[in-house]
């Protein structure tokens, strides 16, 4: 008999341990190959932004995504270890090399690990696929492209497997450089107890570790740039490492710590289970560790979501016109003639129809940016570029309020939630140049509220003011139509009934749209003489392609018409990549979070069996034993889900105020539905709980 057909016999009597192995490795590399399928397709590579902030949270949360399954197939290479630890020591015993016992044990585990490859690969393919099928309606409406495998996800798939396949024989090999051959046969046995004394400190100090480190690394570059004018760049991200230092405590006294306090009898009707969870402490600390890292970024991915969605309805909300757009006076759009009468050919009655008229003209600014020492420095520029300005007359005529502008002053238009920045001030208007070259100085008398005037960010070129009709009628002298934008603005009688006639008006606006329309959000034709004129390169000077028979597609347009209704029916159309992306990502780490939690409850209830069949014997009841059992997977389930939850939620609510100061009604709304996520989370680790506890006493034999 030779030594491949015993393995042959061994992995026939013992099915399990195989089936553990094999389903863990194929269940990590189908998840990593199937994040990788979506995530280096060219379609998701051609939507995220380069250098863009969504682009970087998905390779952080990826990142952390990876190293949460490789530390899970590193847990279950050492249990299958353990499990091949008798039958090691046994043959050894009896005169087999071993040179001989590792290079077969190695063409099984490479066997093994191939066919995991193979199976994983082809079914994070197959799985990448059924959600491009899912998504393909929407996804071929927002961006016209077809979705396709990546090659480099391939590639990026099989180096993975290759570290899996180091770090087995790593193991495998540090396994059989044992010297003493009982300790081999008795590794399966061998418990990884704790071996730290903790206090209530230690508790205490895990919790300070964790809430200072996401404080800290949230909110001290804002508070630096507030107080101090210096950016501290990466800096701040090297206190997560205390986070996580706090974690890892928090996890060490739950396992380790339990004292009789108050309720002694309660100690002692537990204390088996205690002592339990001490035997195997460092496995356990190990598995919380990996739960909480993939729950916190499977709770941030989900996050994204209702962050974009609740930030378009509020949009939507606050703006009380149905349709509303803006161009440049002598560029021949449509006029309200036109206008009317499509609306009658699709049977819409237009009401409060409105045409405003701004006058652009070269207003000054500042320009701030950070030195080379990283503080942040303000440079006055006289000619900034081009804003636009309203008549205090015509915007009482629009709004029916009764706003009165001094001579020399300016209101600017903002939207209701605005607020101030370190990047942009709402007083950073000082002078206007008219069309003569004569500069006027003006200055800050404070802000109007009409979110349906403000245009972009609301700020620097995209700014637009209110001036006093005395200013307004000097500073339009000898201004013709090429110095004034118009924009057109009203409501329909029936705006849900009005959803073909949005569309037709999108696209005659598209097909009239002049080539002085066809530029980025931030172009501005004074820096752009400038930079010309300088020899420097301008990054806003591209050609901007229209898509009049498309308005789901998503892309940057100066002129971008906005009507209520498109928003409303294809605003998660015009998302759906970055919905399916990290949707994708909080299904994946999620799921695997689940699964480790199961796998590694299942492993416990194996692992205690001995034990459970003595206490048994001693008197134990099948009630009492389970209960022993649930006590334990309750920590393992609880504690990480507690900590990944509120760790994730309050990482969303850092990264919200540190944005501008202050929580916003649309920032509001979001984190009430990412409350109610984190509660949908929560049953769903409870389901996985009870679901365990059952799996984990059949095994356990109780």
């Amino acid at each position: 008999m030779t030594l491949h057909t015993i393995f042959q016999h061994l992995r026939k009597n013992n099915p399990g341990e195989y089936r553990l192995f094999l389903g863990c490795n194929t269940f990590a590399i189908l998840l990593i190959s199937s994040f990788l399928a979506v995530l280096t397709s060219p379609l998701v590579q051609s939507v995220l932004p380069e250098g863009g902030d969504s682009r970087k949270q998905v390779y952080i949360i990826f990142a952390a995504a990876l190293l949460g399954c490789f530390l899970f197939t590193i847990y279950s290479s050492s249990l299958f270890l353990r499990y091949k630890s008798r039958e090691t020591g046994i043959l050894t015993a009896m005169g087999l090399p071993r040179k001989t016992y590792m290079c077969s044990l190695s063409r099984e585990l490479l066997s093994l690990l191939a066919l995991c490859a193979v199976c994983g690969t082809a079914a994070g393919q197959l799985l990448s696929f059924i959600v491009w099928l899912c998504f393909l309606p929407l996804v071929k409406q927002s961006t016209g492209a077809a979705f396709s495998i990546s090659a480099r996800g391939l590639l990026y798939t099989l180096l993975f497997v290759i570290l899996i396949a180091v770090s087995l024989f790593i193991q495998a090999n540090l396994f059989m450089k044992r010297s003493n051959v009982i300790e081999i046969i008795q590794e399966q046995h061998r418990s990884e107890p704790l071996k730290k004394t903790v206090t209530p400190g230690y508790l205490l100090s895990g919790c300070i570790l964790l809430v200072s480190g996401l404080f800290l690394a949230l909110c001290l570059s804002p508070l630096s740039l507030r107080l101090f004018h210096r950016s501290l760049g990466s800096l701040p991200s090297v206190f997560f490492l205390p986070a996580f230092l706090g974690i890892y405590r928090i996890l060490v006294y739950s396992i380790s710590c339990h004292k009789k306090g108050a309720r002694p009898q309660h100690y002692y009707n537990h204390i088996i289970s205690y002592n339990m969870l001490k035997f195997l402490g460092a496995q356990m600390v190990r598995s919380m560790c990996i739960i909480t890292l993939l729950l916190f970024c499977g709770l941030f991915g989900a996050f994204y979501v209702p962050t974009l969605m609740t930030g378009l309805s509020n949009f939507n909300a606050q703006n009380p016109e149905d349709v509303s757009f803006f161009y440049p006076a002598d560029s021949g759009e449509l006029t309200k003639e036109e206008i009317y009468h499509i609306a009658g050919d699709f049977g819409v009655t237009i009401t409060a129809y409105h045409e405003l008229t701004f006058l652009n003209l070269i207003g000054s600014s500042v320009d701030r940016d950070y030195d080379d020492q990283g503080y942040l420095i303000e440079t006055y520029m006289e000619k900034s570029g081009y804003m636009q300005f309203l008549s205090e007359s015509a915007y009482n005529a629009y709004t029916g309020e009764a706003v009165r502008v001094q001579p020399g002053t300016y209101l600017l238009l903002t939207h209701p939630d605005a607020a101030e920045t370190i990047w942009a001030h709402f007083d950073d208007l000082d002078q206007i140049t008219d069309l003569n070259g004569n500069a006027h100085p003006v200055s800050f008398a404070g802000t109007l509220v009409c979110h349906q005037l403000v245009v972009g960010r609301g700020s620097d070129t995209q700014a637009r003011y209110v001036l006093s009709d005395s200013d307004y009628a000097m500073l339009s002298e000898g201004a013709v139509d090429k110095n004034k934008t118009k924009q057109v603005l009203f409501q329909t009688a029936d705006a849900e009934n009005s959803y073909a006639f949005a569309r037709e008006l999108y696209r005659a606006f598209s097909e009239r749209a002049s080539s002085e329309m066809l530029v980025l959000g931030n172009y501005d034709p004074y820096q752009h003489e400038q930079a010309r004129s300088q020899g420097k390169e301008y990054g806003y000077d591209r050609t901007v392609t229209l898509y009049p028979e498309q308005p789901e597609r998503d892309f940057d347009w100066k002129y971008a018409p906005y009507f209520k209704i498109l928003e409303q029916k294809i605003s998660f159309v015009r998302h759906a990549v970055f919905f399916l992306l990290f949707l994708y990502v909080a299904i994946i780490c999620l799921a695997a979070a689940v699964i480790i939690a199961y796998t590694r409850g299942l492993t416990l209830g194996q692992s205690e069996r001995l034990v459970f069949r003595d206490l048994s014997q001693l008197g134990a009841n099948a009630a009492f034993l389970r209960g022993c059992l649930s006590s334990q997977l309750r920590r393992l389930f609880l504690l990480p889900s507690v900590i990944g939850i509120l760790s994730a939620y309050l990482f969303d609510f850092f990264v919200m105020y540190t944005n501008d100061g202050h929580i916003a009604s649309a920032e509001a709304m979001a984190l009430a539905i990412n409350g109610s996520i984190c509660l949908i989370a929560a049953l769903l680790l409870a389901a996985a709980y009870g679901y365990s506890v059952k799996k984990a006493c059949r095994a356990a034999g109780c």
